[in-house]
Formats: structure tokens, C-alpha cells, sequence
């Protein structure tokens, strides 16, 4: 069952983008005047996004390209991947496929570095859009699995219904008409299934894409009548909002359903609608079908006149996309866009490598003074061991001679004192005569010894007089 959209205030989308240009444009000078150029890029950013949404797409480009510029000159890689994106899709807008698919490419390398697995998501349903108006079908139907893939790992429902319309799309294309209305209920479920919670800008976004979609494969299967019901619904939605490249879209398939129909002459007012809308906003793929359709019904209308002159238009734009290097073109994209990813890659691992040795050598250092800390705490510790075990040793009672003073130890053996002591600890003994034992070994040859200090009461040493 299709939902109908979330309502939303008319001309809510043009009053926002006219409203906010001048503000945005005076933060711009400002921020040039005083050098920031961090704040001048997501303010160019934000200028290219409010003509993006005013279907004004080269205005978009040209703040675009200036905003990722300035990204790009900083480093800031989400930022370049961010814009390059928003460049694809005002590429694509344009019918720049080729551009769309570079930009698009780039931004994809950057998403696939930073394992960005959301933005990845749309980033293959935009590629595979580029594709499938490219007549890609194989490149477009893989891209847009590859985003199926990436938004139902990432668990985003708007991703989701996003990818899945545009896969349901490009089944349409190749004539797999179960496929692709299966695919568009899937996508709605998605879009309403609550995670995110959609705003109502994104609420109308999928109802239009989606009753679109379902009117095609209407039209597709010969239910003309009610393929025609849903693009004047989407029609009146588009002109209440005064999107043009709405308006524009639903005229065509206006059209289409009034040529099945037989209603030739309301046909050729839908594709006259269509193609003044198309170059309003300079988008050369619907101009191209608007050019078509024009010179058919002119032909059954008896027109040959203007038939001719619209088919002319249309050959020479035709040409303009898909010429017989089309494929040549896409291919070496494509190279260029491995080469990007592999740039972008080698870049991440070499980042890697760096911070891997930087924190290889800060372990070296850490190991190396733990294990020195670790040689002092071990001496440290031994150290004390050895003072402890020979307090120990010195503590007890030490059995000494009465009249020698000779020691005996535990073994039974008596030994000096200067023995039992060197043995049991580090002292190490010097010999010398005290002050009591002097004057009775010398005599008056005694002389005590000159001290700096002594206690009070002490005796003064000396040492034994020599001759001359």
C-alpha cells in the first residue's frame, strides 16, 4: 500500500533557499575577510545546497567546487568526500554524467578509507543512477546491490529505501516489471519503517519517488489509466512546491501515459512543459526525452516540420552523452577511480605504518627503563636480604673469650674478632692503638693523635714518638 506523503507547507523549499542566501552570503565575506577559511568552506557548502534545492545546480556547482577546494587545501577528507558527493549529484542534474561518476567515484575512495559503511550506501545507488541514464545496466544493477548491501549493514532505513528505489528503477529498465514493483514496496517499507524517523521533506522525497516508480510499471504492464492518475498527482505535488525538476519528470511520464492513451495533443503540452522546465534547471537528460517526445507527437500530428527540427535537437544532445566512446569513458573512470581507492589505501596503510612504529619505539623505551627499574629493585632487594640475614647473624649471643677475646662461632671454632666480624658482614678492620693502652706500651714516647672533634671528657690520641 503506498503511503501518501507528509504534509508540508507550499513553497516551503523555495522560501527556505531565497531566505537564507543573503545571510549566507554575508557570514561568506565575513569569514574571507578574517582568513577563516574552515567556517568560509561549510558556508560555500551550504550556498551550493540552497541552490541545489532551488533546482539552480550550476549556481550549486560553482560554491561546490570552491568549497571542496578549501577542504581539500586543509586536509579535511570528510569534508572533501562530503561535497564531492553533493558535485555528483549537481553533475548528474545537469545530465554530466561523466563528472557526476568522477565525482561520485572520489568521494567513494574517501568512504571506502574510512570505512563510512552509510555513506557508502548512497553513494552506490547515486552511481548506479549515473549509470542506468549512462545505458549502463550491468554497471548500474551492480552498483545499486552494492547499496542495498551497505544499508542494510549499516541498519538505515532511509539508505535503504533509497537503494532499493533505485534498484527497483533499473529492473524497470530491463523489463522486469514484478521485480521492480516488489522493489518499490520494499523501498516504502523501508523509508517508513521508523529508523531514522523521516522528516517531511525526506517523507514527500520517497512518496514521489516511489509513486513515480509505480506508475511506470503501470504504464509498463498497460494500466495506462492509473499510470496517468499517479503522475498528475505527483505533478500537482511538484507545482504546489514549485519544483522544477519535479514538474519536470512528472510532464514526461504525463506524457508517456497520454500517448498511450492516444491523446497526442495533450502529450505534446506535457512534453512542452517538461522541456521548458528542463531548461530551466539545465538538465539535459530530461530534455533530451522531452526533445523525443516532442518530435513523435508532432509526427502523429502532422507537424513534419517541427518533428524534424526537435529530432535534429535531439541527435545532437543524444550525441553530446552517448557517443560510441561511451564506453571507452566509463572505463576509464573506472581506472581512475581504482587508482584513487589504491591511492587513498596505500595512503591509510602508510599512516599506519608510521603510528605502528612510533608506538613500537615508545615499547622499546617503556621496556627498557621497566627493566632497569626492575635490575635497582632486585639489587634493592638483595641488598636488604643480606643486610637483614647478617643483623641476624650479629643479633644473637656471640660466645667470647674472657682473657684472648678470641669468638667461637656456631661450628664450634674460635676465631679473632677481626675474623668472626669480616666473615658475618662488610666491615673490614684497620688496627690502631687506643689512648688507654698507648702510654703503658710507649711510655712518654706516646703522642695522641690530633682530632678535629671528640666528646667531652675523651683522651686525646697519640702515636709514638721517632726519632729525628
Amino acid at each position: 500500500m503506498v503511503l501518501a506523503p507528509a504534509a508540508v507547507p507550499a513553497h516551503a523549499q523555495e522560501r527556505s533557499a531565497t531566505d537564507t542566501l543573503p545571510a549566507l552570503r554575508a557570514a561568506a565575506n565575513a569569514a574571507r575577510a578574517s582568513g577563516d577559511t574552515a567556517a568560509l568552506a561549510g558556508i560555500l557548502e551550504e550556498i551550493g545546497l540552497a541552490h541545489w534545492r532551488a533546482d539552480r545546480f550550476d549556481s550549486a556547482l560553482v560554491q561546490m567546487l570552491a568549497s571542496r577546494d578549501l577542504a581539500a587545501a586543509r586536509g579535511d577528507s570528510v569534508s572533501v568526500a562530503r561535497i564531492s558527493n553533493a558535485l555528483g549529484s549537481s553533475h548528474y542534474q545537469l545530465g554530466n554524467y561523466e563528472l557526476a561518476l568522477q565525482a561520485y567515484m572520489r568521494s567513494l575512495a574517501i568512504r571506502a578509507s574510512d570505512k563510512n559503511v552509510l555513506g557508502q550506501a548512497y553513494l552506490y545507488a547515486n552511481i548506479a543512477k549515473a549509470y542506468q541514464d549512462w545505458r549502463q545496466f550491468d554497471r548500474a544493477l551492480a552498483s545499486a546491490d552494492s547499496g542495498v548491501a551497505r544499508a542494510e549493514a549499516a541498519g538505515d532505513g532511509h539508505a535503504l529505501g533509497y537503494a532499493l528505489n533505485t534498484r527497483a528503477d533499473i529492473l524497470l529498465d530491463l523489463g522486469r516489471y514484478a521485480d521492480a514493483r516488489e522493489g518499490v514496496e520494499r523501498s516504502l517499507a523501508a523509508y517508513y519503517s521508523g529508523s531514522p524517523a523521516i522528516s517531511p521533506r525526506d517523507s514527500l522525497s520517497a512518496w514521489s519517488i516511489n509513486v513515480m516508480l509505480l506508475g511506470e510499471v503501470d504504464l509498463a504492464e498497460g494500466r495506462s489509466s492509473d499510470a496517468l492518475r499517479r503522475f498528475s498527482e505527483i505533478y500537482a505535488v511538484a507545482r504546489k512546491g514549485r519544483t522544477l525538476r519535479g514538474q519536470s519528470h512528472a510532464s514526461l511520464q504525463m506524457a508517456r501515459a497520454n500517448m498511450a492513451l492516444g491523446r497526442d495533443a495533450a502529450a505534446r503540452e506535457n512534453y512542452r512543459a517538461a522541456l521548458i522546465a528542463a531548461d530551466s534547471t539545465r538538465n539535459r537528460a530530461f530534455r533530451l526525452e522531452a526533445l523525443m517526445g516532442l518530435s513523435r507527437t508532432s509526427e502523429r500530428l502532422g507537424d513534419a516540420t517541427a518533428a524534424l527540427r526537435f529530432a535534429r535537437q535531439h541527435d545532437a544532445l543524444r550525441d553530446s552523452l552517448f557517443d560510441a566512446r561511451t564506453a571507452q569513458r566509463v572505463a576509464a573512470i573506472e581506472l581512475e577511480a581504482d587508482a584513487a581507492r589504491q591511492r587513498v589505501a596505500a595512503q591509510s596503510l602508510q599512516r599506519e605504518q608510521v603510528e605502528q612504529a612510533a608506538a613500537l619505539r615508545r615499547q622499546r623505551v617503556l621496556t627498557g627503563v621497566a627493566a632497569v627499574l626492575l635490575v635497582i629493585t632486585l639489587g634493592f632487594v638483595v641488598a636488604l636480604l643480606r643486610a637483614n640475614r647478617e643483623v641476624r647473624k650479629l643479633s644473637s649471643f656471640i660466645p667470647i673469650c674472657a682473657s684472648c677475646k678470641n669468638v667461637r662461632d656456631d661450628a664450634g671454632y674460635w676465631q679473632s674478632v677481626e675474623e668472626y666480624m669480616a666473615s658475618r658482614s662488610m666491615a673490614q678492620f684497620s688496627h690502631s692503638i687506643c689512648n688507654n693502652c698507648g702510654p703503658k706500651l710507649y711510655g712518654d714516647d706516646w703522642e695522641p693523635h690530633p682530632v678535629s672533634a671528640r666528646a667531652p671528657g675523651a683522651e686525646v690520641a697519640r702515636t709514638p714518638k721517632r726519632d729525628g
